[in-house]
């Protein structure tokens, strides 16, 4: 539904004493925020690009513009809050009218219109849903912001507005989902719905519906893991992001909240955001501003960064119980809004594509001092609860990131994941070569086959008695017992090891009903991946797999097209050489052994999406060409019950890519050479220990059940 207009409300006497206190400004800040405005740094920045997109917004009717991709629902609370904050810091005609006009318009809408678009299921009685608290958390900000652009009659106009389509639809949708078995169901919806809810009862004044809030805001807490978030990176940054928020309206309100409300939850999540950042630069189809890129397992986007008001709010907050987490998040932000105006210009409200609002000019400078990630001692290899492991050869300007979803601890909240535990994203030289889809339009098929197995870096497998019906993985769920364990996660002298086994990943659908600990229909006993990384330039990876009975195994390697730029060499049909502008990488398998014998794979080639960033509507911006993902597919041709598979990555800059050589048999090891000179050998015994040589240091890595130096030459002790 359009929200286009040719008329206006007129605008009243001004209002000198009205509204309630619940986000405001008081003279203070705003004096406080044009001061530092007109001073040269960042705070400038910020303020200047406010002012540049209200002055966009108020150019037509209505809070879309001529050149936007995105409905009304998606863009009012972001652009409403735009709007009124350059009014209060700068008063001005226009911005008035057009903020009156909008909010006035927006109360006289159908009430149909307050539950969302099209997509949205409707109920009787209708309940809230995500475009039911943004309209609410747009509506009373502006009123609360600039009270004086509306009568007392408009004004409790608004707050009956308020309440029978904000208040009590956010209560509904919260009650419905706190009645779901064992709150099964909770996940970043309920933080979203609880902000809208909490935001309109302090706009109204509503003591005890307060009360419920704050109850609820400790339920919300509970749904994060013990330093990460279950459902995904964006999904964190849009659920912490309304809790921020909320925060700041019931502390505002009133102070003594602050000790009942607690922010650990998030905060400790911030080591685990700051591991999944990989590198700023320009993407192709955005222009010439540089773009973040980032760790974006599950529903993420290629391009996430966090909000900048959750960064600021955590840097701001948490400065005295939390101090390295909050130097940590001021240090994000000043990584990734260096260049405040970058990137798309919609959808941050929603978590699209994060922006800054209005309050980071408050927060700004009342932050913990930026902590460096080496500076607060962050390891360079790292796991998380959620199921991230990230590994990297240094913090400062890294060459090499490899990020690979390792095993799980049972999750709290499940939504947005994909069927992808044992995939990997690598990057070198600021370049995805092997990379995640992400997600785009949920109501797409592209959607749910970017969300398959198989549209990832890991297995699926096969039946000989039922050929083409593969055996993919099923999403974690909340509740159940994790789908992939972390069995081993070490680091010594620069050589890292991460184990991991999916096999829960693959029981089947109908095993529910035989309990949780029934054998899975397919029998995959053992999926089990290790990763070997000599970053910036090696990374090996041993597969073993065992089924109770014959499977042939397809190891899927996802490469990054999205932009045209990625030229492959098929060597062979075991070795493939990719590049990408100036850097490149070399794959190639270097084993494949079915029951013990020696056997080689099949080479298939098909396509999928690699995905920018997330629109609700399908055929927009951000959505992948079918195609912008290239998989190759080392399929076994021999079924059998074990299977052991060797791979050897190495990667550097496309002058130097033909230097590197990998060869050997397993009987003899496996060599990787520079230039003719033999830096690592690997060897294999029976009994599963593999042994990495440093040729060049004399000392070898012995890895069994756990990473150890075997010869001199090694200090034997973890380093980061």
């Amino acid at each position: 539904m359009s929200d286009k207009r040719d008329w206006a409300f007129p605008v009243p006497s001004i209002r000198q004493n009205g509204g309630p206190s619940m986000i405001t400004l008081s003279d203070h800040d705003v004096e406080r925020v044009r001061a530092l405005a007109h001073r040269p740094g960042h705070q400038a920045k910020l303020y200047t690009a406010l002012l540049g997109r209200a002055r966009q917004w108020t150019e037509t009717p209505g809070v879309t513009t001529a050149d936007g991709v995105m409905q009304w629902w998606h863009v009012v609370w972001e652009r409403l809050i735009d709007v009124a904050a350059a009014h209060r810091f700068e008063p001005d005609e226009i911005r008035a009218s057009w903020l009156r006009n909008e909010i006035l318009a927006i109360c006289a809408r159908p009430a149909d219109d307050w539950v969302g678009p099209f997509f949205r299921p409707r109920t009787d009685p209708p309940a809230g849903m995500l475009e039911t608290a943004h309209i609410t958390l747009a509506v009373t900000t502006v009123a609360s912001l600039c009270p004086e652009l509306f009568s007392d009659g408009e004004h409790e106009r608004i707050r009956e507005t308020i309440r029978q389509r904000g208040q009590l639809l956010c209560k509904r949708a919260l009650d419905n989902r706190l009645g779901t078995d064992a709150r099964r169901g909770l996940n970043n919806w309920f933080m979203v719905m609880l902000n809208g809810y909490g935001t309109a009862s302090v706009f109204l004044e509503d003591g005890p519906a307060i009360e419920e809030t704050v109850e609820r805001f400790g339920i919300a807490t509970t749904l994060y893991e013990s330093d990460s978030y279950g459902e995904s990176l964006q999904y964190w940054n849009y659920a912490s992001g309304q809790l921020a928020h909320l925060y700041e309206v019931l502390v505002q309100h009133r102070s003594a909240l602050a000790q009942r409300l607690d922010h650990d939850g998030y905060t400790r999540c911030i080591r685990w955001v700051v591991n999944s950042h990989l590198y700023i630069k320009p993407l192709a189809g955005w222009g010439e501003a540089s773009l973040p890129r980032a760790l974006n397992f599950g529903d993420s986007a290629a391009i996430f960064r966090p909000t900048a008001d959750l960064l600021l709010h955590i840097a701001s907050r948490a400065r005295d119980t939390h101090p390295v987490d909050a130097g940590l998040a001021r240090w994000l932000f000043d990584q990734t809004y260096a260049e405040p105006q970058l990137g798309p210009v919609e959808g941050d409200s929603f978590g699209f594509a994060n922006k800054f609002r209005w309050s980071s000019l408050l927060m700004l400078d009342d932050t913990a001092p930026a902590i460096a990630p080496e500076e607060a001692k962050l390891h360079t290899a790292e796991g998380f609860a959620c199921g991230t492991v990230a590994v990297r050869d240094q913090w400062h300007e890294p060459t090499t990131i490899l990020g690979i979803q390792g095993g799980h601890e049972p999750l709290t909240t499940h939504s947005h994941r994909h069927a992808d535990q044992n995939s990997f994203i690598l990057a070198h030289r600021d370049e995805r070569f092997f990379a995640d889809p992400g997600h785009c339009c949920y109501r797409l098929a592209a959607q749910w086959a970017s969300t398959r197995t198989r549209s990832h870096s890991t297995w699926t497998f096969e039946r000989p008695d039922l050929p083409g019906d593969l055996i993919e993985q099923r999403k974690p769920r909340a509740g159940d017992a994790a789908s992939n364990r972390l069995t081993l996660l070490r680091q010594r002298d620069g050589v890292v090891v991460v184990r991991s086994d999916a096999a829960a990943a693959y029981r089947g659908e109908h095993d529910d009903d035989a309990g949780q600990d029934a054998p899975a229909r397919h029998a995959i006993q053992r999926a089990e991946r290790t990763w070997i990384a000599v970053l910036p330039h090696l990374v090996i990876i041993v597969d073993r797999i065992e089924a109770a009975t014959p499977i042939r195994i397809n190891s899927h390697f996802v490469l990054n097209n999205r932009d045209n730029v990625l030229r492959t060499n098929i060597a062979a049909d075991t070795k493939l050489v990719f590049r990408r502008r100036t850097a490149a990488a070399k794959l190639f398998q270097l084993a494949a052994i079915s029951d013990g014998i020696t056997g080689r794979s099949r080479l298939d080639r098909a396509w999928g999406y690699m995905h920018d960033v997330y629109h609700p509507e399908p055929n927009q911006p951000g959505q992948s060409r079918e195609g912008a993902s290239h998989i190759y597919t080392f399929a076994g041709t021999e079924p059998a019950k074990t299977h052991t598979m060797i791979y050897g990555i190495v990667l550097d800059a496309e002058t130097g890519i033909r230097q590197w050589h990998m060869t050997g048999t397993l009987d003899d090891g496996f060599t990787f050479d520079r230039n003719g000179e033999v830096l690592w050998r690997l060897r294999a015994d029976n009994d599963e220990i593999l042994l990495l040589e440093h040729v060049a240091h004399g000392c070898a890595y012995r890895i069994d059940s756990d990473l150890t130096v075997e010869s001199p030459g090694g200090s034997g002790v973890d380093r980061d």
